[in-house]
């Protein structure tokens, strides 16, 4: 019965195998690098709802508008519009952060 102990798997060397062939999955994307003390891949991640979060989502999405206006102050939604996500897209994602950060504040009048 125990002929070919090889080819069964049994319950406490289950987890082991199954390491093992994550750790035997490529990286795919662009994005992608083998950190060297796992050999996972790291990925080009952000917080979710994080302002370059929010800046990355602006450009790869045909809903920019919708989320801009969640994203901004209640009181400066007239800078709603396709213009401000053009000039948004147009920066790198650090400028276009800080530049979020900034429309989630109310007005500031000196």
């Amino acid at each position: 019965m125990e002929d070919n102990a090889e080819a069964a798997v049994r319950p406490r060397d289950l987890p082991k195998t199954i390491l093992k062939r994550v750790k035997e999955v490529p990286a795919r994307g662009p994005d992608t690098t083998e950190t060297k003390a796992k050999g996972m891949p790291k990925r080009d991640w952000s917080k979710p709802w994080s302002a370059l979060w929010m800046a990355k989502r602006l450009r790869d999405t045909a809903n920019a508008l919708v989320l801009l206006d969640t994203w901004v102050h209640g009181k400066r939604s007239k800078e709603v519009n396709q213009q401000t996500v053009d000039e948004l897209n147009a920066l790198p994602e650090e400028a276009a952060a800080e530049a979020l950060r900034e429309l989630r504040l109310p007005k500031q009048y000196i």
